[in-house]
Order: structure tokens, then sequence, then C-alpha cells
């Protein structure tokens, strides 16, 4: 018996498809680093334009003994304490009394502390401040 033969398949010619696959759609692209804050920027700043113009006269202002201002008392207070430095410009307290028609002035510096007079006549006076 002689085996049956194949007969071989003629290969079909392959034709391109009319219109390429269409592009797959990722979405529309994702803004930036630099895009967010400038976004974030803007509306934060059309937040602040309306705030201001709903409470134009209301300014942040801290209790008058609060921590903060303790502590900026405490440190004015040190400053006063001690003598200017050689880099820092004199410091100038007037001591006389609102009234009084001879004016006092203490000056600090670098080097020293004294007073200076000015009289009603136009005198002038350097003297040891009275301590």
């Amino acid at each position: 018996m002689a085996a049956p033969t194949a007969t071989p398949i003629q290969p079909q010619a392959i034709t391109p498809p009319e219109q390429p696959p269409p592009e797959p759609d990722f979405g529309p692209a994702r803004p930036s680093a630099a895009d967010i804050m400038r976004r974030a920027q803007r509306d934060i700043a059309a937040i602040d334009k309306q705030l201001r113009k709903e409470y134009p006269t209301q300014d942040v202002v801290p209790p008058p003994d609060s921590v903060q201002a303790r502590l900026t008392r405490g440190i004015n207070a040190a400053h006063d304490a001690v003598g200017p430095k050689w880099y820092e410009g004199a410091r100038m307290v007037e001591l006389s009394q609102p009234d009084s028609k001879t004016r006092v002035y203490k000056i600090t510096t670098a080097l020293g502390t004294y007073c200076f007079s000015q009289y009603e006549d136009g005198r002038k006076a350097y003297t040891n401040c009275p301590r």
C-alpha cells in the first residue's frame, strides 16, 4: 500500500489593513511639577486677594502678653543693658524733663558713657552722667 501523499498548501497573500490601527489614547499629558506649583501659587494669590477684600482692616496682632512679646521685650532689655560694640553706632537717650528748658542726653558709645547738656541760652556741656 502506498502512503498517501499530502499536497502542500499554497501560501496566501497577506494584504495590509486599509487603515492603520488607531493610536492608543493615554489621556491628556500630566502637568509638570513647575506647572502644579504655578497653579497653586495663582490659586493662593486669588484666595489672598479675596480675603483682603472681605477683611480689609483686620491685621494679625499678637496679644500684648504673649510668649513672643515677652521674649522680644527680654531680648531688647538685654541688648540695652550692654553697651554698643565698636562697630555699632552710639545710643542716645534723653534724660531731661519735658517742661525743662535744659536738654540732657545720655550718650553711650563703645568707649564709654557721658552726658551732653544743652542749656536754654545755647551753652553746651559734656559731663559724667548721674547714676
